[in-house]
């Protein structure tokens, strides 16, 4: 989050995450699947 790589709202000394933002976020760094049927899935 220092990076500000996740989206999030500051709140005061809270921080707030909107679950549709955080859906979209990981959609758009998730890598093409290479064929093997990993993708997406953590190990």
């Amino acid at each position: 989050m220092a990076e500000r790589r996740i989206p999030f709202v500051k709140w005061g000394h809270l921080l707030r995450f909107d679950p549709d933002e955080i859906a979209a976020w990981l959609d758009r760094a998730r890598r093409p699947d290479e064929g093997n049927g990993t993708a997406g899935r953590a190990s």
